[in-house]
């Protein structure tokens, strides 16, 4: 399984995301590239010890760490796109987008929106399993009345990305 079928998937995912105009090849090594982060530094991810969920250290697609480490990470956005283009054909590389413009459509209708009165200083948003941030950058752009917007994930890594794009954006 590790070491066929995996390499086939992947091989298929990546294929898919260059022919939808998804260049993941080149956006992954830019991401990795870029000076100022920290897996190019000495520092470890985070350093906090954490006591993670046996799901969570198991393999998981591509990655035998599962989602500890920088490559799941850096992937994440561009295996979303492709999983979008492929899934939305008719849109090709923007497929994810409108995937996640059904739920905001959704979720509006069905209310969601931020609430500020004159007596609330202050409005939080929490975005809990926030990966590399790609729904708490999307949701910073609908509720810039919000005035804090916080991202939770259990990895390390992820959170080091999603701080990095967040940076570079």
């Amino acid at each position: 399984w590790e070491y066929l079928m995996v390499p086939q998937a992947r091989a298929s995912i990546i294929k898919t995301a260059e022919e939808n105009g998804i260049p993941w090849v080149a956006a992954k090594e830019w991401l990795k590239g870029q000076k100022d982060a920290p897996w190019n530094n000495d520092a470890k991810a985070n350093g906090n010890i954490i006591e993670y969920p046996e799901y969570y250290k198991k393999s998981f697609h591509a990655y035998s760490d599962g989602n500890l480490s920088y490559d799941a990470a850096f992937e994440q956005e561009l295996a979303s796109r492709s999983v979008g283009a492929r899934n939305f054909p008719t849109y090709s590389s923007r497929g994810e987008d409108v995937f996640r413009g059904a739920f905001d459509q959704a979720l509006f209708k069905l209310g969601a929106g931020v609430n500020h009165s004159d007596d609330q200083k202050d409005v939080v948003i929490v975005d809990f399993g926030c990966g590399t941030a790609t729904s708490t950058r999307r949701m910073a752009k609908q509720f810039p009345e919000a005035t804090q917007l916080i991202g939770i994930d259990l990895s390390p890594y992820f959170i080091d990305v999603g701080k990095t794009l967040l940076k570079l954006a």
